[in-house]
């Protein structure tokens, strides 16, 4: 940066980034404007709209102390979230309208500070090219944070209010790297308010969601890329900060997030009633795990270019077509390319390093109970979004008008996405729209079959909701759910004898359906589903007790 001419030019560019900043505000927001008239839906119904934990603030106290995490709450591992929650409902009560307000206000601020982490990171990169590198740096960060912004991965975690935690843990690490670039040749005491905040935003992270474990990781490789000494050859030794200082930050940095992890495990409820069913390892095994995870982690590569076939819950039958060995060759060539690309450009090593360590903690490696989601690309997107800037910046050699069929191609794929997103905002709007889509996609798994039950059931149209129930039990005849839904379908038809039968299935498999408070305590049943089956409840004690009194007579 010694050439005055290129010190010109990002003065001037300086003037640009607000307002290119303010621009892709404005795309974001307008993006996601039709979200704003949704519903609530999927998880949300059940966290929001059912159960009162987040609109008593009486509980305000124990999710900011931290003794959230030793409650049997949903969410009481992840306070941040919880807190967020609070608040809205503080203001909003149960209007989804201010709860889709805050996430589509964190969407947009996750991609303005992404936009000023890339324009900074780019600026430190080696430059070839005089005042048009400048320029490059300005389009790169503004087309990596696009990709961010418009890319259909990310509807659902935007769209559905309690995914709301991938939002924050990652506008929290993005902020933690972009604080980190502002350490440099200034006072010892900035720097260590500098430090204070980043340690400060990853350890929020990580209260937000355990995908935040990445945080420490990718702070710890950004000063290896940029950072460390070596890197910085070129300033004077006397103006950059020690080493030992910034393995100070990272240290804390790990303290800090292992400490929260630390204590999410320890105090975790022995016995839960809501959490009564662990989640368990892939085929078993944290070995058959291994084996198919690589097909999981490859069809994320695919969603990355060819987010043709998102949906709301993914069966294991949805990846049959996706081989292990097709799997791990697309994965060893994207790891050939990163190498290749790498070695000229180390923010390409950053970014599949972002990317894979957002990937690492929704991996399967420790059990979770959704094998695969959209909302898990929202954090590795932003390594995406860094890669999309890095390549931006090496055009600096190409002729104009390859620089202009680049920006053809790349106008015409932020179009496809943004229809795909556009698409994507409809069917997370309610939860008939949604778990249509979601059966049409996935019509071999229970849970959408059983969802759409419900939206039918809502909707006034029992015929229907009696049919997706059917078909629910059938595809899962071990599953309790669908059959007490479907004995509330039945009774709503008429059909009481049925209804019982479906109804006694479902206590055979599950006791609880046989005590309505235990499952309104265990989160098993909305509220506003209770007079149905308490009336089919009701009933089967009835005859229950008439059976005994008959059995009874001499």
């Amino acid at each position: 940066m010694d050439d005055p001419t290129m010190a010109a030019v990002w003065t001037v560019q300086r003037r640009w980034v607000v307002a290119v900043a303010l621009l892709l505000a404005a795309v974001t927001w307008g993006l996601y404007v039709p979200i704003l008239g949704g519903q609530f839906v999927y998880d949300d119904v059940m966290q929001i709209e059912s159960d009162d934990y987040v609109h008593e603030l009486s509980h305000l106290k124990d999710v900011v102390t931290l003794r959230v995490l030793g409650q049997d709450v949903l969410d009481n591992n992840r306070p941040l979230a919880l807190l967020s929650y609070m608040l809205n409902a503080a203001v909003w009560h149960r209007n989804p309208w201010g709860y889709h307000l805050t996430n589509n206000l964190l969407h947009v601020g996750s991609v303005v500070i992404l936009f000023w982490c890339l324009w900074r990171l780019l600026r430190s990169l080696p430059w070839s090219a005089g005042p048009r590198a400048g320029w490059l740096a300005l389009a790169g960060a503004a087309v990596g944070a696009l990709v961010f912004a418009l890319h259909p991965a990310h509807s659902e975690a935007v769209c559905m209010i309690t995914c709301r935690k991938d939002l924050m843990t990652t506008f929290l690490i993005i902020a933690a790297l972009l604080l980190a670039t502002f350490i440099g040749p200034r006072s010892a005491g900035r720097n260590v308010l500098l430090g204070v905040a980043v340690v400060f935003c990853l350890f929020l992270a990580v209260a937000g969601k355990e995908s935040g474990a990445a945080g420490p990781p990718i702070l710890f490789l950004y000063w290896l890329l940029f950072r460390r000494p070596k890197r910085q050859s070129k300033v004077p030794a006397v103006e950059r900060p020690s080493p030992w200082f910034w393995l100070a930050v990272i240290a804390a940095a790990f303290v800090a997030v292992g400490a929260f992890l630390a204590a999410r495990f320890g105090m975790e409820p022995k016995n839960s009633i809501i959490f009564y069913e662990k989640p368990s390892y892939l085929g078993g095994s944290l070995g058959a795990t291994l084996w198919i995870q690589p097909i999981f982690w490859f069809y994320y590569v695919t969603m990355v270019f060819w987010p043709a076939d998102l949906c709301a819950d993914y069966s294991t039958a949805m990846f049959l077509p996706i081989s292990l060995t097709m799997a791990l060759v697309g994965l060893a060539a994207v790891a050939g390319a990163t190498v290749l690309l790498g070695r000229r450009n180390r923010l390409i090593v950053l970014a599949a390093g972002i990317f894979w360590l957002g990937l690492l903690p929704v991996s399967n490696l420790v059990p979770i109970f959704n094998p695969v989601a959209d909302r898990y690309l929202y954090l590795p997107m932003v390594g995406v979004g860094m890669a999309a800037a890095a390549m931006v910046w090496q055009m600096q050699a190409m002729r104009a008008k390859w620089l202009y069929g680049a920006a053809v191609l790349a106008a015409g794929a932020m179009i496809a996405w943004s229809t795909v997103t556009l698409h994507r905002e409809r069917v997370w709007h309610d939860s008939l729209a949604l778990w249509s889509d979601t059966a049409q996609k996935d019509p071999y798994a229970a849970r959408p079959a059983d969802g759409l039950g419900f939206a039918y059931f809502d909707a006034g149209d029992f015929p229907q909701a009696v049919l997706w129930w059917q078909r629910a039990v059938k595809l899962a005849p071990r599953w309790a759910d669908p059959w007490a839904d479907l004995a509330m379908g039945l009774d709503a038809l008429g059909r009481q004898a049925e209804a019982d039968r479906a109804f006694r299935q479902a206590v055979r498999l599950d006791p609880h359906y046989g005590d309505i408070d235990s499952l309104l305590r265990g989160l098993r049943w909305e509220k506003k589903h209770v007079p149905p089956l308490e009336r089919i409840i009701r009933r089967n004690a009835l005859s229950a007790a008439s059976a005994a009194t008959t059995e009874g007579r001499p």
